[in-house]
């Protein structure tokens, strides 16, 4: 990804609401150097300029490495100060306690106290799209309990097996080719990974099928209700199977496809097998699984969030993709499917599970609901305020 688009989506987090002032006050920065490597980035120094303007807590300095000293002023009127870029031969490094990088591109290796643009965007985007938006969550809904979580991956590293080689390899998203060889075979003896659970052709297309999003008016998006037997979606939501007619409190999945259940049946995704758990257990949790298509689509997980029918002592389990915060109750089971273990082929392409993998994450999911008292009548304590984990320098 080129540092245009990172910057675009830096921009996205400053929209959001969160400012590199306030970044810099979070990480006790106090003499800022901003760093940009050509004059094609400028529109992005004034619009951090601008931020600075407003907000006159920290003085920063602008250099555009190789150019020469100047005031640019992009805005008519005088609203906002014109923004002053140095004269890059004549900036003492040492002077500045940190050095943010407008770039993925290392320009002086040897300084140890920079910020790279790669690394300054998964800040924002943690702090802008979780930690803000799910401690203001908490703060209006005091009596749920709430956790986030991320979903197994297949270690880059280490010991695979030929399936996992292949995924890494070849096709990491295997889905789409399963079911465009499907599609397209007429011998009828193309082989996928689903042929050990007994399905038919037909079902297998029905199971790892594209399912059509609605976008409502007010710009948020749904499934399109799908009555097929082994998809079973109904009111916009994934519907989760052995649901109790009399129960307490409900238990919510908020998040992307891996909690949706992509490529598995409605029955057999983390909120069904948990569902089964919880009726084995006698426990009076109904679960109901509110998780769509998203990719990139925060805004609509947060929709998703702040729009729950929320009973004190609902339990919220978010899948945020994949992003966990220090300040917020997770549960980490990234690493549930590393190898050596004795599932069995448990990946469907990089990213999802086969029907194996979600019943195991929901045993753990219960086993840590269990354990930790999610199901007492008892008061989580979260943080008053939003905290600011500190970002590390890159070498």
């Amino acid at each position: 990804m080129n540092d245009e688009i990172l910057l675009l989506q830096l921009r996205n987090c400053f929209t959001a609401g969160y400012t590199l002032p306030q970044f810099c006050i979070d990480q006790n920065i106090k003499k800022p150097l901003f760093i940009s490597p050509d004059e094609r980035y400028i529109p992005y120094l004034w619009e951090i300029h601008v931020q600075f303007d407003f907000d006159k807590r920290i003085k920063p300095t602008f250099v555009i490495f190789g150019s020469q000293a100047r005031e640019i002023r992009l805005s008519p009127g005088t609203l906002f100060s014109a923004l002053e870029l140095k004269n890059s031969d004549e900036i003492l490094l040492d002077e500045y306690d940190t050095i943010i990088v407008l770039s993925t591109k290392k320009f002086r290796p040897e300084i140890k106290n920079c910020i790279y643009l790669d690394n300054l965007l998964n800040y924002f985007i943690v702090h802008t799209y979780v930690d803000i938006p799910f401690f203001h969550f908490l703060q209006r809904h005091p009596k749920i309990k709430f956790f986030l979580t991320n979903f197994p991956t297949i270690n880059t590293s280490g010991e695979h097996s030929p399936h996992e080689n292949e995924l890494l390899q070849k096709n990491p998203y295997l889905i789409g080719g399963i079911r465009e060889s499907l599609e397209n075979d007429t011998s009828g003896e193309v082989k996928t990974p689903y042929d050990v659970f007994g399905y038919t052709r037909q079902e297998i297309l029905s199971i790892i099928g594209s399912q059509e999003v609605i976008t409502q008016s007010d710009g948020s998006t749904i499934f399109k209700d799908n009555p097929n037997p082994l998809v079973r979606i109904e009111n916009g939501k994934r519907v989760t199977a052995d649901q109790p007619e009399k129960f307490i409190n409900r238990i919510y999945f908020v998040g992307g496809c891996s909690h949706y259940g992509t490529g598995a049946p409605f029955d057999k995704t983390i909120p069904s097998y948990l569902q089964r758990l919880l009726n084995q257990a006698a426990l009076p949790y109904r679960v109901e699984n509110y998780s769509q298509f998203f990719t990139y689509r925060y805004q609509d997980i947060l929709y998703n969030l702040n729009t729950l029918p929320l009973m004190p002592n609902d339990i919220v389990i978010v899948f945020f993709d994949n992003i966990l915060s220090p300040y917020l109750p997770c549960i980490d089971v990234s690493k549930t499917f590393l190898r050596p273990h004795n599932y069995g082929e448990i990946f469907i392409d990089s990213a999802h599970v086969n029907e194996i993998g979600y019943k195991i994450l929901a045993e753990k999911f219960f086993e840590v609901l269990t354990q930790n008292n999610f199901f007492k009548d008892v008061v989580f304590q979260y943080p008053p305020a939003c905290g600011s984990a500190p970002l590390r320098h890159t070498a």
